[in-house]
This record gives C-alpha cells, structure tokens and sequence, in this order.
C-alpha cells in the first residue's frame, strides 16, 4: 500500500499481478481486504489421539494435555489449489493452556478503530509466512518524513504480528520505514529500553481478553517521528573513518584461516598414504562476502550516500541482511528442477526471511550488533591514543 509515497516492494514484478486482485496499491490498502484476508479462525481441537502401530497392530491414545490448532476455512473447504507445496490445515499442536489470539481480533478490532478513526494513518502492508501459522500487518502515517540533516526518507510505522506455532508472541511494535531499502527498522534502535514503544501478549490461557489494551501503543505512531528523527541525525554526525570501517568489516565478517586435513588414500600401488588435503571454501565465501559490502558502501545508492557515518554502517548491514544475505530454495517453496523455479523459490524464501527476521527481533540484533561493534571499535581506538604519553613515537 501507499506506493505513490513508498514505491513497489522489492519483489514487485508487474507482469504477474492480477488486476482483479492486486498485490500492490497507489494508496493504502482498503481496510475491506484486510477484513477479507484475516476472515478465517484458529480452532483449537475437542479431541487429539495419537496413532502408534506395534508389531503389526495399531493403538489409539488420546492425548490430554495438547490440542491441535488448525484454519477453519481449509478445515471446512478444503486448502486451495494455488497453495504451495506445505499448506497443511493443521497450524501447530500446542499445551492445552495455549492462549490462541483470533486474527479478526488482532488485526481488525483495534486497527480498525484506529485507520477510521481521526489520524490520518493507514494500512500499508499485510500478510501471512508459513500458510497462516504466522501473520503480520503494519500500518504508517501517508507520508515519508525527511531527516534535515542525512536526508533520509523514512516513516514511522506500527507492526503487528501473532503466530498459531509457538514461535511469535501477538506484538504490536512501533518501527520505522526506509524507503530507499525498502527496509524497516525497529523503534527500539530510537529509544534503546523504551517500555511504551511495544505491546507484547504472551499466548497465556485467557490472554485474548488484554488485546484491547494494545491500544496505547496504537495511539502513539505519530508521536514517534521525532524520536526517530533525532536517532539518524545522531547516526550521521558520527564520522567512521576507512580504518574503523575496515576494523568493522573484519570483525563482522572475520577471513577464516585455510582449512588443512590430514586424509588418507590408496596410492597406484594400493598402499594407503597420507596427504594433507586443502580447503579454501570458507575462505572465499567469507572473501566473497566481505568484497560484496565494500562494493555496496562505496557505490550502492541505498548506502553510499551515507558513507563515512555510523548512519552509513546501518544502512550498509541492514540492507545486506536484507537484499542479499544467502537463502535457500526449496521444494516447499514451488522449487523445481529448471532454473526459473529456482530463482522464483529464491524470492519467496527471501521475503518469508526478511519479514520472519523482522518479526523475530533477528533483524533488530544484527543492527544492533552492527552499531555496537563500531561504536566498540572507535571507543577503544580513542583510548588508546588517549593512553599515548606526550612526546612518545606517533607509531
């Protein structure tokens, strides 16, 4: 949503939209296909057996202290023909005490109440990873902000995400946009321990009656912009030198040393004879990787601007983590043996990645570790030219 201010997403490919049900919108997404897409429940079992067969014969036990979670609409109708290898009707199997967070609630009441209300904020983007075991929506203010002194464009943004599978608790965070990356960047970069930036509901028995409460966070997007605002310029008046940044590099990616083994083979005589045997593999990825990030400080245009800051250092790990940090694609994801599957399998494992990251807090602790790391670095060469007595060797 909000492209005419956001642009397309990276994944963006016109050639394959369906125009009757688009992916992409000029302005915000219409809350009536939110409403559509969340329109499904997580049912909890009244039963679950397990099934064992010993020595030819079968037993059923039933299983107590668990439930299975599991969308009604596949339930009833069966999963669509157009899902991907995966798609199972069943979410998760869970303790009996799980407190399972409907999406109509998560997603449509509180937000609701918000985009119809006075601000003048909307949706901006919705979806689902692993076929609905996890779901995620965010929603901004229209316009891109513009920080004075960088000149970065970036929004503020409210993330909320739940999960059937154990692995997210319902969030409501705030975060930021960069439009340039198409990235999104955690609050908690602005206000490091800030207590009233998330809204965080552990899945807990009777838990869904507390969702109302997340509110207080939902009211506070646009009060948010100067915190963030502040936040880059102090990134950007920070200068990192080429050796800092060269330190920083090696730290982030470290060379590792040659790899030798001692193996064992048949000689033409058939004796077994040792030889040392050389691996440079992880040599070259680590190579490979290190020349990518310095191809992308010095001229990649979501980071070059931003060159010779700790802004530029933000910029430079997110974007890598982002946009080209390695993925996998797998048979799950519709890859096939010809190259266009593949590379089609690549992209969607790229974007389940991104936002799975994201809505872990993975992507957060790479940040994070980036900035720590260089701050580290610089402090540390300050104390040791600190530490020099007057009149000793410059070396």
């Amino acid at each position: 949503g909000n492209t005419q201010k956001t642009g397309h997403a990276w994944w963006y490919d016109a050639s394959r939209e369906d125009p009757n049900n688009p992916s992409h919108f000029e302005g915000f997404i219409p809350l009536s296909k939110m409403r559509d897409f969340f329109d499904w429940s997580a049912e909890e079992s009244i039963k679950l057996i397990a099934t064992f067969e010993i020595n030819g014969q079968t037993y059923e036990v039933p299983v107590n202290d668990y439930k299975a979670l599991g969308r009604n609409d596949w339930i009833e109708n069966g999963i669509p023909d157009n899902e991907e290898q995966g798609a199972a009707k069943i979410l998760s199997v869970v303790t009996s005490d799980y407190g399972v967070h409907q999406p109509k609630k998560v997603f449509l009441s509180n937000v609701a109440e918000l985009v119809d209300g006075p601000d003048n904020v909307g949706v901006e983007s919705f979806g689902e990873l692993k076929w609905g075991r996890r779901l995620f929506a965010s929603i901004s203010v229209p316009d891109n902000m513009v920080n004075s002194v960088s000149g970065l464009e970036f929004r503020p943004i409210l993330t909320i995400v739940t999960s059937f599978d154990r692995t997210l608790a319902t969030q409501y965070v705030r975060t930021f946009g960069i439009p340039v990356c198409d990235n999104t960047v955690n609050y908690e970069l602005a206000r490091a321990g800030e207590k009233e930036g998330k809204f965080i509901l552990r899945h807990s028995k009777n838990s869904e009656g507390r969702l109302i409460e997340a509110k207080k966070v939902l009211g506070l997007l646009n009060e948010q912009t100067d915190e963030m605002d502040q936040q880059l310029t102090n990134l950007f008046n920070v200068e990192v030198s080429e050796s800092h940044f060269t330190k920083w590099l090696n730290e982030m990616v470290p060379i590792p040393e040659i790899k030798k083994t001692i193996v064992t083979i048949k000689s033409i005589q058939g004796e077994d004879t040792e030889v040392e045997k050389v691996s440079t593999r992880a040599q070259t990825v680590a190579l490979k990787k290190q020349d990518k990030l310095i191809e992308m400080w010095d001229h990649d245009p979501r980071v070059a601007p931003f060159k010779g800051t700790r802004l530029g250092i933000l910029q430079l790990w997110n974007t890598f983590q982002q946009h080209h940090a390695g993925v996998k694609a797998t048979k799950s994801l519709g890859a096939g043996d010809d190259e266009q599957s593949k590379a089609d399998a690549r992209v969607r494992a790229r974007i389940e990645k991104n936002m799975d990251s994201m809505l872990s807090g993975a992507s957060t602790k790479e940040d994070m570790t980036a900035l720590s790391v260089i701050s580290r670095i610089q402090t540390d060469d300050k104390e040791l030219v600190a530490a020099v007595p007057a009149g000793a060797p410059t070396s």
